[in-house]
């Protein structure tokens, strides 16, 4: 069969090149490659002494431990580069100290984190500290702030720093103890809420003056900027007589703290354009070649413009802040009268960056001030790629429409960019507890039907292999819940059942409710339209099927209900359907329990090399997949199963246990298969020390 002999060719290839099954990237976890910077923060510890928990205490702090490249946001201030956020003007110091390159200082994770650690030995050598007590560190961690003011240094250190030490620092895949360290610091003078919020704490910022008389001076606008740095970097820059800048208000990086520097009243200096109302839309361009200043009202976010998401306490504290501005001054709460600093400074500015979520912020702005459901806002398009009638609602919702989709996530959830595989431009991740907190996707179906619901998310081994995921119907009534095993099937869609949908917003929750010690990953929810609903709503129902081997197969399968089975003998199997295998397969029978005359096993390792259970389709088709082997103690508890539809998109991977469910069918799952040739494959890329058995595969169609 030529069909034979072109998959031969590719077995033999994919053997002598180790080509990876579609979960190798369950292989590399947080702390095991350079995607993930645990093991950077450990050898950058060992070779320049620097404790590993205050490095990763400080990249915690500094960028919520995502690679940035800053951006100049006030003049006098250089940008910031990687997970450490260096600082422009120290960069060929740190990396000459590291024996790296400076592009690697500021681009390459690990060559960031051993250039701040080189500069960090070097500086604790000056102060002649007690390496051993994480406190002694404090005024070197000063130091690395960049901070001149001591007070506003104080902050940094209590506020900042050695939280993330006491806390535990809270990393995917490392989820580090709380410990009881005070650093050796003066303390800070804390402020008190004497400015325009009560809930916002005061630190008035000489720079600032009165705003123009009359309609001139009246606040019309609310500028959203990005501070390109941290949150005491930020406002003590901000207060500091000789910076010449200012803004009414900063935002930390999880909401918990505003500070007010300027009142509402008076003229902030935080915009360096003169109004162009071509720049926007043609608002208000009587204000044309006006100071922008005069008559906006700017909010600093700690940050930077190019992280891949931000954090929902920042966005939720910051709506609060708009909605409050714009209700007392009569601003008008739309994408014209809360814009970026970008928009009205594109030269030079494109703060706050291409990931803030304009649309579902703009909502919840709203939402606060109108005491209401937000109102629907037009948002960026849904993201390419899709069919008709296809949603796809992304982790980010910048890249969502919030007429079609849009995510919420509790404030225990995460942004990452560490493991590659992501959808857009990162993900969220949770630990997994008895809490159950979940990441909710709620995507708008505008016309009844048969859909399939898909989920995406990066592979890694710390990953749960229970990851409860459930479906709800416009109704708000439980279609199903669905475990997955996140360890495999990244970076693709993994079906998570077909289902009958009414017309309207249907939800996907992935709760952190699973047994401790992992993490869950929510990176995206397609809805998709599919067939072979035929009124079954659960994925898990099996309305029986016939005896097994009641059908050698067809050629290819037609219009009747398919039910197949595809033997490792491939004399056993019809013309609709066939084995493939290369040559380090071995037949055996000597233990009882496999289907037919007997079943191919190989030892695990790193190759793929499967065995592949090919059957053929005219139409498109719902199946429920099953396999089948003789259990014994030598099996791998962790063999590998791909299934793959005809156009070879992967479906999904299911990893079982062989030691178990002898002489037994056991569901690997039900997936859309379409016209053509489709595959299921057992991979020997597994844990080493053992063996995987292919005997037989089922394939049962239900109606």
């Amino acid at each position: 069969m030529q069909r034979t002999a072109l998959l031969s060719l590719a077995l033999m290839l994919t053997t002598a090149c180790t080509v990876p099954y579609a979960g190798e990237s369950g292989d590399i976890t947080e702390h095991e490659s350079e995607a993930a910077p645990v093991d950077a923060f450990d050898e950058a510890a060992q070779t320049f002494g620097v404790p590993s928990r205050l490095l990763q205490a400080i990249a915690m702090s500094e960028t919520g431990m995502q690679m940035v490249t800053g951006a100049e946001e006030f003049e006098g201030r250089g940008a910031r580069f990687g997970m450490m956020a260096l600082s422009e003007d120290i960069v060929p110091e740190a990396a000459t100290l590291a024996g790296v390159t400076e592009e690697a200082a500021r681009f390459d994770r690990k060559g960031n984190i051993l250039a701040a650690a080189a500069l960090l030995d070097a500086w604790a050598n000056e102060e002649a500290i007690n390496r051993a007590d994480l406190g002694a560190w404090a005024p070197v961690v000063a130091r690395y702030s960049g901070i001149e003011d001591e007070g506003a240094q104080a902050f940094y250190v209590h506020d900042e720093v050695y939280p993330a030490l006491q806390q535990g620092v809270s990393l995917e895949g490392l989820i580090g103890e709380s410990m009881e360290v005070t650093p050796t610091f003066p303390a800070p003078v804390r402020p008190v809420a004497d400015g325009d919020r009560s809930w916002a704490v005061y630190r008035p910022s000489p720079n600032n003056s009165a705003r123009p008389s009359g309609a001139s001076g009246d606040p019309t606008f609310v500028v959203i900027h990005t501070c390109e740095g941290s949150y005491s970097g930020c406002w003590s820059w901000l207060k500091n007589s000789s910076s010449g800048v200012s803004a009414h208000y900063v935002v930390n990086p999880d909401g918990s703290e505003v500070t007010q520097l300027v009142r509402d009243h008076r003229k902030a200096w935080h915009i360096s354009a003169r109004y162009d109302c071509s720049r926007n839309d043609n608002i208000e361009c009587w204000r044309n070649n006006r100071s922008s200043n005069d008559f906006t009202i700017g909010i600093e976010h700690a940050g930077y413009g190019n992280q891949s998401s931000w954090h929902p306490g920042l966005l939720a504290s910051s709506a609060r802040l708009s909605c409050e501005t714009a209700r007392e001054n009569g601003i008008p709460r739309d994408a014209y009268h809360i814009v970026g600093h970008g928009q009205l400074q594109p030269w030079n500015r494109s703060d706050p960056g291409p990931n803030w979520p304009w649309a579902s912020y703009l909502d919840q702005v709203r939402s606060i001030c109108d005491g209401g459901s937000p109102t629907p806002t037009p948002g960026p398009s849904p993201t390419p790629g899709g069919t008709a009638g296809t949603v796809v609602v992304d982790s980010n919702n910048a890249y969502n429409n919030s007429s079609t989709g849009s995510v919420t996530v509790g404030s225990a959830w995460r942004s990452s960019q560490s493991v590659n595989g992501y959808y857009n431009t990162g993900y969220w991740w949770r630990s997994t507890g008895s809490a159950n907190d979940a990441a909710k996707f709620r995507a708008n179906v505008s016309t009844p039907g048969c859909y399939a619901v898909d989920a995406w998310w990066t592979a890694a081994t710390d990953r749960s292999r229970t990851a409860p995921f459930s479906i709800f119907g416009a109704d708000g009534a439980k279609l199903a819940s669905v475990n997955v095993d996140q360890t495999i099937g990244g970076g693709q869609w993994n079906q998570l059942g077909v289902f009958n949908l009414d017309a309207g917003w249907q939800q996907v929750e992935l709760s952190s409710n699973t047994s401790a010690g992992k993490v869950v990953v929510a990176d995206a929810v397609r809805v998709r339209p599919a067939t072979g609903c035929a009124g079954v709503t659960d994925p898990g129902t099996d309305p029986g099927t016939t005896d097994p081997g009641t059908d050698p197969g067809t050629d290819p399968v037609d219009d009747t209900l398919v039910n197949l089975i595809i033997d490792s003998d491939d004399s056993q199997n019809g013309p609709g359907s066939e084995v493939t295998f290369s040559g380090n397969w071995e037949r055996g029978d000597s233990t009882p329990g496999f289907y037919g005359t007997d079943y191919l096993w190989q030892e695990t390792g790193p190759s793929s090399d499967p065995v592949t259970f090919a059957f053929e389709l005219n139409t498109p088709r719902r199946l429920k997949v099953e396999a089948r082997w003789p259990a014994g103690t030598n099996r791998s508890t962790h063999a590998p199963f791909v299934m793959r539809d005809a156009d070879e998109n992967v479906l999904g991977t299911a990893y079982v246990d062989q030691t178990q469910h002898d002489n037994t069918w056991v569901d690997l799952g039900t997936f859309e298969f379409g016209p053509g040739w489709n595959e299921v494959k057992l991979s020997r890329w597994a844990p080493e020390g053992a063996v995987v058995v292919a005997d037989a595969v089922r394939v049962t169609e239900l109606p």
